[in-house]
């Protein structure tokens, strides 16, 4: 979920871009996990994102972990508003002098109008929230499976930071950048991005090069 307008032809094509454009293209992307986040979620998160973008993009997994915005903490509803987890998201991209910014969380995230959402970003300031809080089979009443959980939560990840690159929802759904507004929709999307996002994506990261 996008919070401005609200897909990515294979990784080979980006990777033969990211090699033609040398070490112009090289963005740091700090993810940073609250407490609670099981460290090989996080961890996980960082695999995907490399695995699919590592060619143009250093991923950094934060040694220092935070703790959810209290200030964010709605009581009546027992979930943290995702806009505030942005706001920290922009503090840490400024901090450190990061090109971008994801918050990992398993806390409960909502967004106004919205019962609950898998995440948000902010495509202008290049921030973002994951949640990997319902993604979780368990809190459904569904069998836990590790291999279920893992694909699922590298969906969610990778299409907020599809987001931050500047990409919107896709209506393809075999790609990843699809909305799922339910555990059913983002099971039944892709994990990749389709070849229309893809040739945007592509676009995205020249323009990004050439203000580099």
């Amino acid at each position: 979920m996008s919070n401005n307008a609200v897909c990515f032809s294979d990784a080979s094509s980006i990777i033969m871009i990211g090699a033609r454009m040398g070490n112009i293209m090289k963005l740091n992307v700090l993810l940073t996990a609250t407490r609670g986040l099981q460290v090989e979620d996080a961890r996980h998160a960082i695999n995907v994102l490399e695995s699919k973008l590592g060619k143009l993009f250093t991923f950094e997994l934060n040694t220092l972990t935070i703790a959810p915005p209290a200030e964010g903490y709605n009581e009546e509803r027992e979930q943290y508003s995702a806009e505030i987890f942005l706001s920290a998201a922009q503090d840490l991209k400024t901090a450190n002098g990061r090109f971008s910014s994801i918050i990992l969380t398993d806390v409960d995230i909502f967004a106004k109008f919205t019962n609950y959402i898998f995440g948000l970003a902010d495509m202008v300031q290049r921030v973002a929230v994951a949640s990997s809080h319902r993604i979780h089979p368990s809190f459904w009443g569904m069998k836990e499976t590790r291999e279920f959980f893992e694909e699922q939560w590298g969906k969610v990840v990778t299409h907020e930071f599809g987001h931050t690159i500047g990409l919107l929802h896709c209506n393809n759904w075999d790609c990843v950048m699809k909305y799922s507004n339910s555990p059913p929709e983002l099971h039944k999307k892709g994990r990749d991005f389709c070849s229309k996002c893809g040739e945007e994506l592509n676009n995205l990261i020249r323009k990004l090069a050439s203000e580099s």
